[in-house]
């Protein structure tokens, strides 16, 4: 027979199991998405989104069949970043980065050249594990 301490022992290993399991799954996407972020300046100044055109960049992957796109979000410093999935980032890979921008007629325009629009853009970047710095991404203000 089991001595009297066995079905103590039993519980604590089990407890041992299912919290080693539940951490696990905490960290399993660890490494499997890269946070992004960079910065819009227009004439080497901050891109201001309050008083100048929205600009939109989005990030269509290269490889794979995927359909997926990963839009940033434009802060009020002219800093971007790239929520990706779940708020975690995006896979890497490589990317075309394409710049769309929203008329607003009570906003300074700014120029977004047609060669950096859509999946045909020749504005490319791969995102390494643990790099997803795209840089500062210069805008043209309309004259």
């Amino acid at each position: 027979m089991f001595p009297a301490s066995a079905p103590r022992l039993a519980v604590c290993l089990g407890a041992l199991l299912l919290g080693g399991t539940l951490f696990s799954g905490c960290n399993s996407s660890s490494g499997k998405y890269v946070p992004v972020t960079g910065k819009f300046t227009v004439k080497g100044q901050p891109y201001d989104p309050a008083t100048q055109e929205d600009v939109m960049l989005i990030m269509y992957p290269t490889s794979g069949s995927s359909e997926t796109t990963y839009v940033a979000v434009n802060e009020p410093d002219g800093s971007f970043t790239v929520p990706g999935v779940e708020q975690q980032g995006v896979p890497p890979g490589k990317y075309k980065i394409s710049l769309e921008r929203t008329s607003d007629n009570r906003k300074q325009p700014v120029v977004v050249a047609p060669a950096l629009k859509g999946r045909q853009s020749t504005l490319e970047k791969e995102i390494l594990p643990g790099n997803g710095d795209l840089g500062t991404i210069e805008l043209t203000q309309a004259p």
